[in-house]
């Protein structure tokens, strides 16, 4: 303690010394000095204060002014009664807090206000309903029902469902309804008004089609005679027997007669084959009437001013079970097949032969029914005319390489069709108009030849239509005995 105490009284307040002045102030000898000179002074004076000098101390050294030594102030020593220090106060140690104990509450029960017991709500009363006391003599009266307006029927073009005519049984019987009673020549034109309404049978020749609504309808409904009359028996029975693959595709057209069968009465007015013969005479006369939309000169260069119209009998009987099992001609027949099958069952001449082919005029394949391909046999599916023949002989045909015909561009000639103007033992994959014979080029020598290009020239139209109303006749009445004539 006591030298910290001297040492404070050493560093009393001074003056700096600053050695640019001459003089120098007196300072004790406790001053730290700031230069050599000063501090050689220091230690000198320091000795002889002390009464132990050293001679020859620092004498000399790096003196620059020649100052006068100042007498040597005695300062009376410094008592410092260490009493009246106050000491150093010892760090106060603050008690330690007594832990504040929180006195525990006790609520003496009988204090607090009792539980309020739980409030019961009474019970609604039940809503007594009074029963509705209805008079049985006296019953309300029944609401009339809402009548929502009719809405007009729509007339559309559309083909009609699928309903095949008579049952299709396998036993190969035939058996035969009663006759229906004869129809007058006015109840016959109304049944041709009614289907001309009902399946929308329009003017067709002219019209550029391929394909077209109306060579799809007319050319149908030929297909379905020539099936019908070439089936089992050999007549035109209103019978067609579905399950015989060459007639697929003949549903369509007979769900579409059906119908019109149904309108007019069914069979209590007309057997379906008597109306499968009256709808090949509409389709043929609406395929030769010219059409306003149509270009008839396209179709031919014979001028037609009146339709054809066939000659007509009725009263016919339907077969009530069908079966044409290897019956029918397949799309592969050959020309001298499909000419024996004329002649045999319907006694057809060669020629008469020849004209009943050109029906191929109308209508077209469709590869999903016949599996040969979806082409026509002429541009003009629609007209019953003679391009079917001008075009055999007048443009170039070539094999086809996937289907077993003749085509060019969009139309095609079947086996039996190509075989009525080349040979059929001619190794040959197409032929041209022009009269030379070139290696692969299919000869023009055959005896149906001179007919086709007969029905091909100029007037030809009506030629053909006179040799296919002969064998059309013989084809529609074959084995069907007591036909008449309405009138």
């Amino acid at each position: 303690m006591r030298a910290w105490i001297i040492a404070l009284a050493f560093v009393a307040p001074c003056h700096l010394v600053d050695s640019s002045r001459t003089t120098v102030p007196v300072a004790p000898p406790e001053y730290a000095l700031t230069n050599m000179e000063d501090q050689s002074r220091y230690r000198f004076l320091r000795g002889e204060l002390n009464g132990n000098s050293k001679k020859g101390g620092s004498q000399g050294k790096g003196k620059q002014n020649s100052l006068p030594i100042p007498s040597p102030v005695v300062m009376p020593p410094i008592e410092v009664a260490t009493t009246t220090l106050t000491p150093t106060p010892a760090p106060m140690q603050l008690p330690t807090p007594s832990p504040v104990v929180t006195p525990s509450i006790v609520v003496a029960p009988t204090n607090l206000p009792p539980t309020p017991a739980p409030m019961q709500l009474p019970a609604p009363s039940p809503v007594v309903t009074p029963p509705i006391e209805v008079a049985l003599d006296s019953p309300p009266p029944t609401p009339a029902p809402i009548q929502l307006p009719t809405p007009p029927p729509v007339v559309t073009p559309t083909l009609a469902p699928v309903v095949p005519p008579p049952t299709l049984l396998p036993p190969v019987v035939t058996q035969v309804t009663g006759t229906p009673p004869a129809l007058s020549a006015a109840q016959v034109a109304e049944i041709e008004t009614v289907m001309k309404t009902t399946l929308a049978m329009g003017a067709g020749y002219g019209l550029d089609c391929n394909p077209c609504y109306e060579g799809d309808l007319y050319g149908a409904i030929l297909r379905l005679v020539f099936h019908d009359a070439a089936g089992l028996g050999s007549r035109l029975d209103g019978c067609v027997d579905f399950n015989e693959p060459d007639n697929n595709g003949l549903q369509e057209i007979t769900g579409q007669l059906q119908a019109v069968w149904d309108k007019v009465g069914g069979a209590a007015i007309l057997s379906f084959a008597d109306l499968t013969a009256i709808a090949t005479k509409v389709a043929v006369e609406m395929a030769s009437t010219v059409s306003e939309f149509g270009d008839p000169e396209k179709v031919s260069d014979d001028t037609i001013i009146n339709p054809l119209i066939l000659p007509l009998k009725l009263g016919r009987i339907d077969a009530l079970i069908c079966n044409d099992e290897g019956l029918f001609p397949p799309s592969s027949f050959s020309w001298s097949q499909t000419s024996e099958l004329f002649n045999t069952r319907f006694g057809l001449d060669e020629t008469e032969s020849v004209a009943l082919m050109g029906a191929h005029a109308l209508g077209r394949a469709e590869l999903r029914f016949s599996g040969v391909s979806d082409m026509g046999w002429t541009d003009y599916q629609s007209s019953f005319g003679n391009r079917y023949f001008t075009d055999m002989i007048g443009i170039s045909w070539r094999l086809s390489d996937q289907f077993d015909v003749f085509e060019k561009g969009k139309v095609m000639l079947l086996r039996a069709d190509t075989e009525l103007a080349i040979s059929s033992q001619a190794d040959c994959v197409r032929w041209d108009p022009g009269p030379e014979q070139k290696e692969g080029i299919c000869p023009l020598n055959v005896p149906t030849l001179p007919v086709v290009r007969a029905f091909g020239g100029k007037g030809g139209t009506f030629l053909w239509w006179t040799h296919f109303e002969a064998a059309f006749t013989k084809m529609v009445e074959a084995n069907n005995p007591d036909l008449y004539s309405a009138v």
